[in-house]
């Protein structure tokens, strides 16, 4: 006969031991809708207005949540045992010198970038609450059903030419795009989804119907990163599957198996492979700048911000302010001129967050945040070997298995950089932060400041966020005004001048919202020019080029300067536009063409033997 033990079996991450209708409906309801209206709602305004608005939607989810924590106002009892007081020290560490940074850095840094730290932060929080502990088997199944909904689209948009959003795509695969805009994005997006979905089915304790409706989702899922061909997300997937199995391979190596011929079938049937097996091939000649996409050049450039500013780092979202000085010093040091094959000149992150958190925060920072999430790891694994399994699946191998992927994607990706990503793996880090403290059930500890704190939390949330959306979007309405003017017959001088005006308008109001955002100044300096303010402008592009330098940036701020007979500063800037992206070549006046291609091309020649980069002019 069985000895049955004294323990309390821990509860599944599907299941929940109490009924759902207990947990304080604002924290369900907000939980919910934080980590699943990303996967829906999206704008076509801009790329830039698309990521905006599932932040904007996160954060009011997140926001919810907090309101519904400041009921109680009882703060989660965090740190209790070893490993949780590690990583809620590591955390808060990390946080303060955040906070230390972003001062260090005020001339650079957008305050508004608090927005996109504070979302995650808040679901992390509701995650570690008894409420959002109730909440997690909820929130599991809508992520779950997210994940299968993006990833069939996905594959219709790809393969059967359907939902299609109104996208100029490079490659057939960026089709992919699911309401999230991007094929990588998507990739991304569908790893944790793919996991929940892998453990669901993959636990042979669970119930067949459940384990079989599970499947059907895993391969919708699975069909949506062939789509997208993103080998990191697939291979993130793939680790942290096999990890799961791994954990108790006697009862899962069926499922691994399954998992490996599905996966096999899938790549050869909607030739997805190719992209894997091409991506193989560089590696094992031996050119990772192609086989990672050149994912070098963000990684160099983020080594030389580690370098100029090891302590507190470039400043908390200013790793793309940072980046052209730091990819050109970057240069210098390698003797190689780092330019991206696709035609984006410009990295907003190192594509790898230990690596961008050290640039933007500083080593110490980066640190800190490695060894909380460690420690976490470290937790859930002490905590499997104390409590037994639940009879229907293991919930600590799930979240395990799920964090794990995501920290390998964090690796060669940037999915804390985005809201559709970042949202799922906050709140089940906060799960897996209460679960390994003990008793998942124990209240919250009441707090006299608890009210005042989730309120102001959910206030921050939502002010940050509805001015960044409100700056972008009117930014997004300018530029359009902006082309349209610029496009609109000279003949027709009202029409233009009307477009002018309201443009001017919109980029005014977005740079009072975002007096930091380099790109509205330097959008805004293009209607000054076309207006005929030739000062206004060259001062608004001098602006955008001071506070983050682009190739575009240069090249207007060139031609600002021609304009006001300033012919050697214009020169220097064009050699310098040219550098950074060699096809702005074309987009220099005709009588420059010809000597700014020599000085480029005598640099590059000069950069192998010790030469310089093209300088920017003083000033």
């Amino acid at each position: 006969m069985a000895r049955r033990s004294g323990r309390t079996p821990e509860p599944a991450l599907e299941e929940s031991v109490v009924p759902r209708a207990n947990a304080p409906a604002l924290v369900l309801v907000g939980i919910l809708a934080a980590l699943t209206l990303p996967f829906l709602f999206f704008s076509t305004a801009s790329s830039e207005a698309l990521r905006e608005t599932k932040l904007l939607v996160q954060a009011l989810g997140a926001a919810l949540a907090m309101l519904g924590l400041a009921r109680s106002g009882a703060l989660p009892a965090l740190g209790r045992g070893h490993a949780a007081g590690v990583a809620v020290l590591g955390l808060f560490a990390g946080l303060a010198l955040t906070l230390l940074s972003a001062i260090a850095n005020a001339d650079i840094v957008d305050p508004l970038t608090a927005a996109a730290i504070l979302s995650p932060l808040a679901l992390l929080l509701a995650g570690a609450s008894r409420p959002g502990a109730r909440a997690a088997p909820a929130a599991a199944i809508a992520l779950m059903a997210a994940g299968a909904a993006t990833g069939a689209l996905a594959a219709l948009q790809r393969w059967a030419g359907l939902f299609r959003l109104p996208l100029e795509v490079p490659e057939p695969r960026f089709l992919a795009a699911g309401l999230i805009g991007n094929a990588g994005d998507v990739g991304m997006a569908l790893v944790v989804p793919a996991l929940l979905l892998f453990t669901r089915a993959a636990e042979p304790g669970a119930s067949a119907g459940a384990r079989s409706l599970a499947a059907l989702g895993l391969a919708a899922t699975l069909l949506g990163l062939f789509a997208t061909e993103s080998v990191a997300p697939a291979l993130a997937f793939g680790g942290g599957a096999a990890a799961f199995v791994a954990l108790d391979f006697r009862r899962r190596s069926l499922a691994l198996i399954a998992l490996l011929v599905a996966t096999f079938l899938g790549l050869f049937a909607t030739g997805a492979g190719r992209r894997f097996l091409l991506k193989l091939d560089e590696f094992r000649r031996g050119d990772l700048a192609s086989a990672t996409t050149q994912r070098d050049i963000g990684l160099l450039a983020g080594l030389e911000m580690v370098r100029a500013r090891p302590l507190l780092g470039a400043g908390p979202g200013a790793f793309s302010n940072r980046f052209v000085p730091s990819r050109l010093a970057a240069e210098e040091r390698t003797r190689r001129h780092l330019v991206h094959r696709s035609g984006s000149a410009h990295f907003d992150n190192a594509h790898s967050e230990p690596v961008t958190l050290g640039a933007e925060t500083g080593v110490p920072a980066a640190l800190a945040s490695m060894t909380a999430a460690c420690a976490l790891f470290v937790g859930l694994l002490a905590r499997r070997k104390l409590a037994p399994k639940a009879p229907d699946g293991n919930s600590i191998d799930a979240l395990f298995a799920t964090l794990l992927a995501v920290a390998l994607l964090s690796l060669a990706d940037f999915p804390l950089r985005i809201a559709v990503a970042s949202g799922p793996a906050a709140f089940l880090a906060g799960v897996a932060l209460r679960r390994i403290g003990g008793d998942e059930e124990r209240p919250d500890v009441p707090a006299r400041g608890g009210r005042a704190l989730f309120a102001t939390l959910a206030f921050f949330l939502v002010a940050l966020a509805a001015v960044r959306s409100l700056a972008t979007f009117a930014q997004a309405e300018g530029e359009t005004l902006l082309r349209e003017a610029a496009s609109a017959p000279e003949e027709v001088v009202s029409q233009k001048a009307e477009l002018l005006s309201a443009a001017n308008a919109c980029l005014a109001r977005t740079v009072a919202l975002r007096p930091r955002s380099a790109t509205a100044l330097l959008a805004w300096g293009s209607v000054q020019s076309l207006r005929g303010e030739r000062r206004l402008s060259y001062a608004l592009y001098a602006r955008s080029v001071r506070l983050e330098e682009r190739a575009e940036g240069d090249l207007n701020l060139g031609r600002a300067a021609v304009a006001l007979g300033r012919g050697q500063e214009a020169r220097a800037l064009f050699v310098r536009s040219v550098w950074i992206q060699p096809r702005l070549l074309d987009a220099l006046p005709p009588g420059e063409r010809d000597a700014v291609a020599a000085a480029v091309t005598s640099a590059e020649e000069g950069l192998t033997h010790g030469g310089r980069v093209p300088p920017a002019p003083p000033g």
